[in-house]
This record gives C-alpha cells, sequence and structure tokens, in this order.
C-alpha cells in the first residue's frame, strides 16, 4: 500500500484494532473504619465495639482494660458524646510521633499499652 492510501484509510476510520491489554476496572474503596461513612460515631458504639472480640484480637487486652482505654483516650469532657474520624487521626498521630507527651497525658502506662492503643486506633480508622 502506498503512503496515500494509507493516509486514506486512516481518515475514514481504518486500521482501528482494539486493545490487546485493557486496564483492569479499579475497585471502589470501601469505608472498613468503624464509622462506615459517617461523619461521627456515639460513644456508646465504640464501647460496644471495645467489648468484640475482634477488640481482643486487636488489642489483647482483657475485656475490663478495654472499655477503660476508651474513657482514657476519649476523654468524654474533651470529645464529648460523638467522635469524629479526624479526632481518631488526631490521637493516633500524637501516640505515634510524640509517645513522652502521649504517654502523660492520656494516662497509659507503659510501651506495650501505647501499642495497643495504636493498634487499636489503627482498626478504628480501617487501616
Amino acid at each position: 500500500m502506498a503512503l496515500l492510501d494509507k493516509k486514506q484509510e486512516l481518515g475514514r476510520g481504518g486500521f482501528k484494532e482494539k486493545p490487546e491489554k485493557m486496564p483492569p476496572p479499579k475497585e471502589e474503596r470501601r469505608d472498613t473504619s468503624i464509622f462506615g461513612g459517617k461523619p461521627y460515631i456515639r460513644r456508646e458504639k465504640l464501647r460496644e465495639w471495645l467489648r468484640t472480640d475482634e477488640a481482643w484480637k486487636t488489642t489483647k487486652m482483657t475485656a475490663k482494660e478495654r472499655p477503660g482505654l476508651e474513657k482514657k483516650i476519649f476523654d468524654p469532657k474533651k470529645f464529648g458524646e460523638y467522635i469524629e474520624p479526624k479526632e481518631v487521626q488526631k490521637v493516633y498521630q500524637e501516640l505515634k510521633y510524640f509517645p513522652k507527651r502521649a504517654k502523660e497525658k492520656y494516662g497509659l502506662q507503659s510501651e506495650g499499652e501505647r501499642f495497643k492503643t495504636l493498634k487499636m486506633l489503627e482498626k478504628l480508622m480501617g487501616k
């Protein structure tokens, strides 16, 4: 085929082939956090979650320690009745990047308790 014939064929819509490899369809990211896409959760729902087996698997804390952890970390006077995702993110960052200040602020006794709290907060955020 001459160059002129190829140009004419292209102009008419010829030489169209399907690409061999199609990109996979994008999957929607699901919110796996305790919030489930909501802007906040009630304190009672967090306490219920802390009583479940999933919370035990995450933190390895006893059933008596876990609800107390909720009161230490999310002080009712400071956070109120509702807990927002950005509040959880803020507490997580404080515990992770400023351990000495966070231990005093949240009343954590040891490094182990801090790490368990970090694991719990990661689970709450859906990480």
